[in-house]
């Protein structure tokens, strides 16, 4: 696959948007994406999407509660959506 398919292969986390609430563009640019390949696939993993897997792994109590201090310095570099 070309890096440009992986780079336009964008993994998402899915049902992060709930009624009512904008999400952020889809097609903006973001600040760092990671490719990845398995056996079977190749795709790209943005920064944003990997933060907010991380912010609901601390909402599930799977990893300590990370400061809110920290939280809002990333919202702002990253444009992450605040779920507080």
């Amino acid at each position: 696959m070309s890096h440009e398919r992986i780079l336009k292969n964008r993994a998402n986390l899915n049902n992060l948007k709930e009624p009512g609430q904008d999400a952020w563009c889809e097609n903006c640019d973001e600040r760092l994406i990671f490719s990845l390949r398995d056996d079977h696939h190749e795709f790209s993993l943005g920064m944003r999407t990997i933060l907010e897997c991380l912010k609901f792994a601390e909402e599930q109590g799977e990893i300590p509660k990370i400061p809110r201090k920290w939280w809002n310095k990333i919202s702002v570099r990253h444009g992450i959506i605040s779920r507080e």
